[in-house]
């Protein structure tokens, strides 16, 4: 983005354009042609929640969450995830779940957080099907049954709604290089699979690891599934415990007792 095109969003989110306004929240959220101002995006947000933007009301959840732009108080985030997941927000029901799971912001019920990680599963989330392969793995809110968790599981793994060609595995190559942690788990994923590029478990690996190490939880998820299969390092099921353990959103709460 230049200058001039930052100036017009701006101008665009003055005047009332919800998607501008979201996007002027993040620059702020970044520091991205502005100074960083927690606030500021918090500002902005809300405007473009009261103009109908589902993701503004995602956002101030993440706020009130991180306890950036507003003070820390799950409840609210609770409050803002409920509004968001309400006007089809697929990552609000994911972490509505979550925080059901956990008890944070409500009272811990294994059930909602079922219904709500459906809800996101239902929307093709891929986060909130490996959720649920957790839940059915453990027995929280559901009966257990692990070929249940094993099809959700499964069903995560082999979600991938970006990489279609060998220019999207490019795309994301060249974000993954500048330390997109987002970008190199999708690209593991890409080589995972041999979506657009040939297979390689190792490459998988590779990026898997340096988004891991970023402990970005999604990458750990999957870089636990390479150790459970034994592919691209060698077959450990105690090291893909681990990994899913690191893996928060995935089996929040409980997760010592996975694997027994």
């Amino acid at each position: 983005m230049t200058q001039a095109e930052f100036d017009a969003l701006k101008q665009k989110a003055e005047g009332g354009n919800a998607r501008a306004q979201n996007e002027l929240a993040r620059h702020y959220w970044y520091g991205k042609f502005v100074e960083k101002d927690f606030g500021k995006a918090v500002e902005w947000w809300t405007k473009a929640w009261q103009n109908g933007d589902a993701c503004g009301a995602f956002n101030l959840a993440m706020a009130y969450y991180l306890d950036k732009g507003a003070n820390k108080d799950c409840a609210k985030a609770v409050e803002w995830w409920t509004k968001a997941a309400q006007k089809g927000n697929r990552g609000a029901c994911h972490y509505l779940g979550r925080a059901y799971c956990k008890g944070e912001g409500v009272e811990q019920d294994y059930a909602k957080a079922v219904e709500w990680w459906t809800k996101g599963a239902e929307k093709n989330d891929s986060i909130s099907m490996a959720s649920l392969g957790t839940a059915f793995y453990l027995g929280h809110g559901v009966p257990k049954d692990k070929a249940k968790a094993v099809e959700w599981w499964t069903k995560a793994a082999q979600k991938d709604e970006t990489a279609k060609s060998v220019a999207s595995a490019d795309s994301w190559k060249r974000r993954a290089d500048r330390g997109c942690v987002f970008s190199q788990t999708e690209l593991g994923w890409i080589y995972y699979k041999g979506e657009g590029v040939e297979q390689d478990y190792s490459k998988s690996v590779e990026w898997w690891t340096k988004a891991a190490e970023q402990e970005f939880y999604p990458a750990q998820f999957g870089l636990g599934w390479a150790h459970y299969n034994g592919n691209g390092v060698p077959k450990d099921q105690d090291k893909a415990i681990e990994l899913w353990s690191k893996a928060d959103a995935y089996a929040p709460c409980v997760f010592g007792s996975f694997g027994k």
